[in-house]
């Protein structure tokens, strides 16, 4: 097996800085919200209310500071998946050992609505990191791919469904994706005479298509 890789020295010192600042920030955040539910008094709904701000404050912090690190050598969380599941696990542990003396009328629906709520979050940050990585995937020779009429009919499908659940018709759909109904025929039919390169790429990134799903039969 090939040798890990590691960190240079500036490379650690870069990395130290950053850590610093983000647990200075971190614990910022947690001493504020400590003295926030010692000094005040608050009803269980309130005091609920807080302990989920605070808990989703901080997943977002974390995801803030970490996810520029994501893949690097000294970092525990080496995808982006690892850091989403890492930061929803403490927050529930977070919570489940706070509440751990509440009646389970309480503790129960709460830590669902967090879970999800978070969940939420997690969903939206992969997400978009999907998008970044498909924008910079290199567009396959289109022009060598032969495309059945089996493929034409999928994707005629993937665009009356995505127009079904969006409740939109063929002009709208148009509209929304700032192309004429001719060149989305073009790109459906495979017809280069109807459209440019990058309304393919446009078309299939706001339907959420990659490129093979698109090609495939």
């Amino acid at each position: 097996m090939p040798p890990e890789p590691k960190a240079s020295a500036e490379q650690k010192a870069a990395l130290e800085r950053h850590f610093l600042l983000f647990q200075a920030e971190r614990d910022e955040l947690s001493a504020a919200f400590q003295e926030r539910m010692a000094s005040q008094s608050l009803g269980a709904d309130e005091w609920l209310a807080a302990l989920e701000a605070f808990c989703l404050e901080r997943f977002d912090l974390n995801c803030r500071w970490l996810t520029p690190l994501v893949g690097n050598v000294s970092v525990e969380a080496q995808t982006l998946e690892d850091l989403l599941a890492k930061s929803e696990r403490w927050a529930l542990d977070f919570v489940a050992r706070v509440l751990e003396p509440a009646p389970d009328e309480y503790r129960e629906p709460f830590l669902g609505r967090l879970g999800m709520k978070l969940n939420a979050r997690s969903l939206a940050l992969s997400a978009e990191d999907k998008r970044k990585r498909f924008e910079k995937l290199p567009q396959p020779r289109l022009d060598r791919l032969h495309v059945t009429a089996a493929v034409v009919s999928k994707r005629k499908r993937i665009i009356r469904e995505y127009c079904r659940e969006h409740g939109l018709s063929s002009s709208d759909l148009a509209r929304r994706f700032h192309m004429s109904e001719t060149a989305i025929r073009g790109i459906v039919k495979e017809d280069r005479t109807r459209f440019a390169e990058d309304k393919r790429g446009q078309l299939l990134q706001k339907l959420g298509i990659s490129f093979d799903e698109w090609y495939r039969p």
